[in-house]
């Protein structure tokens, strides 16, 4: 995202170095889009949660755009039950809130975890909550009333119910009475099947013989089709690779990540993780190929450790490989990996060199030996000041980068959401998150250079 303000705000990161604040916007849009759900390096869960709720403050209706779009294109349900709870106060009496509560449901326990939420915080459901949830609860089928009913859960999709007291339709009025109609589902199997090893592993073979499993609910599960159904492996394999189901699925190759290193441990699991590993090849062609020269950036310093790393590297070789992209890694000082785009995305994955030092961008600029028409930096941001060990300034690399061989489109991709950055505002593209849009959006930002903010004000739920 392009910051334009034409004053910039002097501020220190996490790390006590030098960095440029963020507008509020941007600021919980990298915060809510990379958030990972679990402590980070720098930065404990409870602290990252305080800080959404101080720019929800701050922005509600900016807020309200970017929790629906979490929710519905980003996947993300957590932290959009989090802002929904929180934007209750601003939505109070407002035309508009009772619509929010009804579009911010893509699925029935959403609406569970919301109110659960807001019982945890003692705070009743607002007026407008009530509304929205009682739309949404009106419009659902008996199918997906039976399904998240939440039997066994300290809230109860009836508890709503009896809450919000939504227009009685033939399905509610069934789950009022404890009379749905269990539908036979794959989970509702399994889930029959208890214990029993044999009725487990005629379940997975009869889902895979008869193409009821879907791709991404197959890879979520390899691990106990695995364990569960030997024979069903071959099915399992030959769906996994399908080209024109992976192709269909939109799948990106960051979704494989979970999968692989689960194979990765399995007992005589060989040609099942051969199999991960060609599905992750045949998912890079939903992979955008952008115009002109790309450098990738990748930080390898220690605050990238766990997640933000792996997900890191696998965008990285992800790009190289589409894009035939030149990359760079850099933690106290930057270098040039030498990759070979023809080997396959874990090869060129397990091939990067890591330093785990500190986080010295700067180096980064003085490296580059060529131009670039993009480069995309991936990082938490946290460098350690404004020049490492007494060495040049970001700003003076850059200007110098610059002078040599022209300014190019810089994209400065937040891995962590730590709200700076340390790229100053007039320079870069903010992105931040990992889904399938992000590319769309980057498509947009090479003419549009509000794209991201502009995208999220602008949302609907198509």
């Amino acid at each position: 995202m392009k910051f334009n303000s034409k004053t910039v705000n002097k501020t220190v990161n996490l790390a006590g170095g030098k960095a440029y604040d963020l507008k509020d916007k941007y600021k919980l849009a990298t915060a809510v889009l990379s958030s990972f759900v679990q402590d980070k390096y720098y930065k404990s869960e409870l602290s990252e949660k305080k800080s959404i709720i101080s720019l929800v403050k701050k922005e509600p209706e900016f807020a309200s755009q970017l929790a629906l779009y979490a929710r519905h294109e980003a996947g993300m349900r957590s932290v959009s039950h989090f802002m929904a709870s929180y934007l209750s106060e601003y939505f109070s009496g407002k035309e508009g809130g009772s619509q929010f509560y009804c579009d911010i449901i893509r699925r029935p326990d959403d609406i569970t975890e919301i109110v659960s939420l807001h019982f945890y915080r003692k705070l009743k459901l607002s007026n407008a909550m009530k509304k929205g949830f009682a739309k949404r609860l009106s419009s659902l089928s008996e199918y997906q009333l039976a399904k998240y009913q939440g039997k066994g859960n300290e809230v109860k999709l009836l508890d709503v119910v009896n809450l919000v007291h939504p227009q009685t339709t033939e399905g509610l009025s069934k789950l009022m009475k404890g009379t749905l109609k269990q539908f036979n589902t794959w989970e509702n199997e399994l889930s029959a099947a208890g214990s029993d090893k044999e009725k487990k592993e005629k379940v997975w073979a009869d889902l895979l013989n008869e193409d009821k499993l879907g791709y991404f609910a197959a890879l979520r599960n390899i691990r106990n089709i695995h364990n569960q159904s030997p024979e069903s492996e071959g099915k399992l394999i030959s769906l996994l690779t399908n080209e024109e189901v992976v192709r269909k699925s939109l799948v990106m190759p960051f979704r494989f990540t979970t999968a692989y290193n689960i194979v990765k441990e399995l007992d005589s699991a060989n040609k099942l993780l051969r199999a991960v590993s060609r599905a992750t090849e045949l998912s890079l062609k939903n992979v955008p190929v952008f115009e002109g020269s790309t450098l990738v950036v990748l930080d390898s310093s220690g605050s990238m450790d766990g997640k933000p790393i792996e997900i890191g590297s696998l965008f990285a070789a992800s790009l190289v490989k589409t894009n035939d992209a030149d990359l760079i890694t850099f933690a106290d000082r930057a270098k040039y990996q030498s990759v070979n785009p023809d080997d396959s995305l874990q090869s060129i994955v397990n091939s990067i060199d890591f330093d785990w030092g500190g986080t010295n961008l700067a180096s980064v600029f003085d490296t580059i030996n060529k131009k670039y028409d993009r480069i995309i930096v991936l990082s938490d941001f946290q460098t350690w000041g404004e020049t490492f060990w007494g060495g040049p300034s970001f700003n003076t690399c850059l200007k110098k980068y610059e002078k040599e061989y022209g300014r190019p489109i810089v994209y400065s991709w937040d891995l962590q959401g730590y709200g700076t950055t340390q790229i100053p505002q007039h320079e870069v593209f903010l992105l931040a998150g990992f889904n399938d849009k992000v590319f769309d959006v980057m498509r947009l930002l090479e003419s549009d250079r509000e794209a991201l903010i502009h995208t999220i004000e602008n949302y609907n739920i198509k």
